[in-house]
């Protein structure tokens, strides 16, 4: 038996989820959260947006505050506990990804791997 597929869809019709992470830097086993962003597109819907601020608990150098706009005081003044934005941002995707549901991220194995670093960090495990 054939498996019938419509030629004019796509992957990219949706639904879809959007992540990314902004850091204090580019390595996956030392840095850190700054915040994170979830955004769920179903067509026909208004996208569903959650986002996050994270006190990430260490400096964010000055070269990483340049890239996302956030500074160790408006992060220390605004943020949240880091181990507490990782476990929702890790749990969020949990509930919203799955096989069905094209996961979309600009450097998925950089923002992948950092918040399995976070999880690791704060929870002692890690996100899968």
């Amino acid at each position: 038996m054939a498996i019938m597929t419509n030629p004019t869809s796509s992957w990219a019709d949706g639904p879809l989820l959007a992540f990314d992470l902004e850091t204090t830097g580019t390595d996956t086993g030392t840095d850190r959260i700054v915040t994170g962003t979830l955004i769920s597109i179903v067509p026909g819907r208004e996208p569903q947006v959650r986002t996050w601020l994270a006190d990430p608990g260490v400096e964010i150098p000055a070269e990483a505050a340049e890239v996302h706009g956030i500074s160790t005081d408006h992060a220390r003044e605004h943020g949240r506990p880091a181990a507490e934005v990782a476990a929702e941002i890790a749990e969020a995707l949990t509930d919203t990804w799955h096989p069905t549901r094209p996961l979309c991220v600009f450097n998925a194995p950089f923002d992948l791997s950092l918040l399995d670093s976070e999880l690791r960090r704060h929870h002692g495990g890690s996100w899968r």
